[in-house]
């Protein structure tokens, strides 16, 4: 206990009489004054500095632990075919943005005009061409972030040779 004390003693002096007030040592019992415990001013300060370093070392792990996604742009087939549903089909295969009652990616999905939208069913299932500004996890094949997207033609997915034979089905044809 000694080398605590001698710890508390310089912070003591370089604190000056405020040091002295908040780093005396108590008795932990009256009845047992060899035994020396810190006083509260004491422990609350020494409690705010673990919970600061913990703090610090969170931070730290999760600056670490998780870079910035990069982003990347991705153009192919946006197939939605049920609400709360939705696939990009580019190039390197099939990305799932939303599933319904599971993943879905923040960001806003390509709102598409009529004339570049193939309607599959009722209401809004269906799909086009776009292309997307995206963070994806490659590992689960997931777009995480859309951060922008453009409508393309139809025919700009049509003509593209890594797409030939990914155009979604459509049953009303």
């Amino acid at each position: 206990m000694r080398g605590a004390g001698a710890v508390l003693r310089r912070l003591s002096r370089s604190l000056g009489d405020a040091g002295e007030r908040h780093f005396a040592m108590m008795p932990a019992s009256p009845c047992d004054p060899d035994v020396m415990t810190p006083s509260q001013p004491v422990v609350r300060f020494a409690s705010m500095c673990g919970a600061a370093v913990v703090a610090a070392l969170s931070l730290c792990a999760v600056a670490q632990a998780a870079p910035p996604a990069e982003t990347v742009t991705r153009c192919g087939w946006f197939d939605n075919p049920s609400p709360g549903n939705a696939t990009l089909v580019d190039r390197d295969g099939e990305w799932t943005v939303g599933q319904q009652g599971g993943h879905q990616a923040d960001g806003t999905w390509p709102t598409f005009p009529r004339a570049r939208w193939v309607a599959t069913g009722t209401g809004s299932a269906g799909y086009g061409c776009a292309c997307l500004k995206v963070r994806t996890r490659d590992d689960a094949r997931e777009v995480t972030t859309i951060v922008s997207a453009t409508v393309q033609p139809l025919t700009t997915c049509r003509q593209d040779k890594a797409l030939r034979g990914k155009e979604p089905e459509n049953p009303l044809k």
